[in-house]
């Protein structure tokens, strides 16, 4: 190879190197500005208020809430910061993935300092029935190609490269994107659809376990908690439609396995103080106000007898704009002090 030859070859390739930098540059530029989860996040109506967190003033936010629906149906963080002066947010949406409340949690922690991540658990099922049983992990070559997971691969792209999440954004309906005012995510609905009583947790030793590739979603989100040094507890809301005993019995060894306190609230609703019957808003899988309320206070006490989390209400850096949501959610809602 002559030196000719060696110097175009090493011309070319600088150029080719100089063209991929720029272009990541004006990816990254793209990303921070016009298309920031900050600019964006209110043009995505599914996405919208699992962001509500951005609004919040830096390392003002203790508790992350992640999942899907029944989690923002269900966690009320007006009715938290009132009865215990901890601050929350639910970073939620509709079939949210265990990759995208990675997502979610990796974003929040760039200006919060999250010490306390819910997961509602029932997320593993997303899109399965309950009488869909998957008794077990199937075989080598399944688990080998699941482990590959492009969608990972995907998620932290997008999370480095917000375009790609929101480059369509202006293609959505602004008017309908408005970010749910004082909720800090939570979904607000009093409809109360009465149903009859139902025994749909009566006990089995059978397991439902979640697609493998979803197990295997699952510990990389609690060994990110772990290493962030994050506290991570598994919340499985009351809900009739997506959760049985089996499932329950599924997701309850592999908290073990990853030594996650798993909280199945199907079982304490008479502790939590509702009534099966009354306190869904459709046929048993979303709360109304009220019942999540009381969920909320009961979830409230779980985490003031375990975990070291301050009262902030005393505290102005807080509760000037933790107050003023409250006294605005109330009255924005038409709820009575």
């Amino acid at each position: 190879m002559n030196k000719d030859t060696v110097k175009k070859i090493i011309t070319d390739s600088i150029r080719v190197l100089a063209f991929v930098i720029a272009f990541l540059l004006i990816l990254e530029l793209l990303s921070q500005t016009v298309f920031s989860a900050e600019n964006s996040a209110g043009q995505n109506r599914r996405m919208a208020d699992a962001y509500s967190f951005i609004e919040d003033e830096p390392n003002t936010t203790d508790i992350i809430c992640l999942g899907s629906s029944d989690m923002y149906s269900g966690f009320v963080p007006i009715t938290l910061w009132e009865q215990f002066g901890y601050t929350s947010t639910v970073a939620c949406c509709s079939h949210q993935t265990i990759n995208e409340a990675l997502t979610l949690l990796k974003t929040a922690r760039e200006t919060q300092d999250i010490k306390l991540a819910m997961l509602e658990i029932d997320t593993l099922y997303d899109g399965r029935g309950p009488n869909n049983v998957i008794r077990k992990e199937s075989n080598l070559f399944e688990n080998l190609f699941e482990k590959v997971d492009p969608e990972i691969f995907e998620m932290d792209i997008e999370r480095q490269f917000p375009i790609f999440t929101y480059h369509n954004s202006w293609k959505l309906d602004k008017s309908k994107t408005k970010r749910r005012k004082y909720s800090h995510g939570y979904l607000f609905n009093r409809t109360v659809v009465e149903i009859p009583q139902s025994n749909y947790m009566r006990y089995t030793d059978e397991k439902d376990y979640p697609i493998p590739s979803n197990i295997i979603a699952l510990r990389s989100f609690a060994e990110y908690c772990k290493q962030e040094g994050i506290e991570l507890v598994f919340v499985e809301m009351p809900s009739l439609t997506s959760w049985n005993y089996a499932r329950h019995n599924a997701v309850s060894e592999i908290s073990e396995e990853l030594g996650v306190e798993l909280l199945d609230l199907n079982f304490s609703y008479d502790e939590i103080g509702i009534d099966q019957t009354n306190c869904f808003r459709d046929k048993g899988n979303h709360l109304t106000y009220e019942a999540a309320a009381k969920t909320t206070v009961y979830l409230g006490n779980y985490i003031k007898e375990n975990y070291d989390l301050e009262d902030h209400r005393n505290d102005e850096r807080y509760s000037v704009r933790w107050n003023s949501d409250a006294e605005n959610f109330k009255k924005y809602y038409k709820i009575e002090k």
